[in-house]
């Protein structure tokens, strides 16, 4: 185990980071909560809020992963006959999005 020098000085440090860090967490996590009820009473769906916040903060290569998935999941739908006005149709070869 390596001290870097400062002994428990360093690990102190850490330490006290570290628990900051969970604080700051907890109380971002109760302002969430506060913003997704306050957006529910003015009528919005907190479920949707969150996902559109998720696609925000996604790079480019996380988007056409999801994209790819989203295609997939509308071809396996349409196979299944379960779009509108879509018949079930022959199975097409898997193919893999890169994440």
């Amino acid at each position: 185990m390596s001290t870097n020098g400062n002994g428990s000085n360093s690990f102190e440090h850490y330490v006290t980071e570290l628990k900051e860090t969970e604080e700051q967490k907890r109380a971002a996590a109760g302002r969430a909560r506060v913003i997704l009820a306050e957006a529910q009473q003015a009528g919005f769906n907190p479920a949707a809020l969150r996902d559109v916040v998720r696609v925000k903060m996604e790079t480019r290569q996380q988007a056409e992963a999801r994209e790819a998935r989203a295609n997939a999941f509308g071809d396996y739908l349409q196979q299944l006959g379960m779009l509108a006005d879509a018949p079930p149709q022959k199975p097409a070869k898997a193919t893999r999005a890169r994440a």
